[in-house]
């Protein structure tokens, strides 16, 4: 009896850990960090964005680069990047500001029409995401006396990893023709990178970092009295994005191109 009553006490002890259960406590301090960072009117920050296509286990996509934002008077920001699209590169400068996107490549520059939320729904330029925490499991904390690292999977939240990727990921992974119903997000994994602290107001988020698999089918043909084999039009894509903040406050500095000097598509 001692031992069956023993035995249910390590149970008892074991369950949160093996169910995967979240410190909630050391949760919402990271989504205080997070918040903290989002609030940000100034900063400098880096990026990597890569697409494999594990169908074919190529890369299709691979982005670095790094810009400046400042929202204090409307949102502008500045930056370059170098990407590898579909075997192709290239370097870009780019800018943003009075609801305009401006591109220079080589000798293009072009200028389209984006608004805020547009270019902010995007993972290069977005804020940081925060998880509701009951998707969150298996979170780990590790700390080394000066950053705190989080990690943890987290159950896909569709709207989110929507906005991210966008609708150009489809014809980046080479579905062509997407039936944008049947998609689906496998657990994302995070990590993310803040410096030591006592509290979220001395803490500050140094880097973030997700990776999940996307599931996208092209249309399936309609054939009288058949049902196609759905996993015949599957594409599977790794997507790996990370950012990392390099300067807050006026030590960041936005600069702006001549309009003037780029043109619209049909000007």
């Amino acid at each position: 009896m001692r031992r069956v009553a023993f035995l249910l006490l390590i149970a008892v002890i074991l369950l949160p850990t093996l169910c995967g259960c979240v410190d909630k406590s050391e949760y919402s301090l990271l989504c205080d960090i997070i918040e903290k960072a989002n609030s940000e009117e100034k900063y400098k920050s880096s990026f990597q964005l890569s697409i494999v296509n594990l169908e074919t286990e190529r890369n299709t996509c691979f982005t670095q680069g790094h810009i400046n934002v400042d929202k204090t008077d409307g949102l502008k920001m500045n930056g370059a990047m170098t990407q590898y699209v579909l075997g192709e590169y290239s370097n870009a400068n780019i800018a943003y500001v009075n609801n305009e996107y401006y591109t220079e490549v080589g000798d293009s520059r072009v200028v389209v029409d984006m608004s805020e939320e547009e270019l902010l729904g995007q993972f290069l330029f977005g804020k940081a995401p925060i998880f509701d925490v009951g998707t969150v499991k298996k979170l780990k904390v590790k700390t080394d006396g000066l950053q705190k690292t989080y990690t943890f999977d987290c159950k896909p939240p569709r709207q989110i990893l929507d906005m991210m990727t966008g609708v150009d990921i489809y014809s980046l992974a080479g579905v062509l023709s997407p039936d944008y119903t049947l998609t689906e997000y496998k657990d994302v994994e995070c990590t993310y990178i803040v410096t030591e602290g006592t509290g979220a107001e001395d803490m500050t988020l140094v880097t973030r970092f997700l990776k999940f698999t996307m599931y996208m089918y092209s249309q399936m043909p309609y054939v009288p009295g058949e049902t196609p084999d759905k996993d015949d039009y599957l594409t599977r894509i790794e997507v790996t994005c990370q950012m990392t903040y390099n300067a807050f406050g006026d030590s960041v500095k936005v600069e702006l191109p001549d309009r003037a000097d780029y043109k619209k598509t049909g000007e």
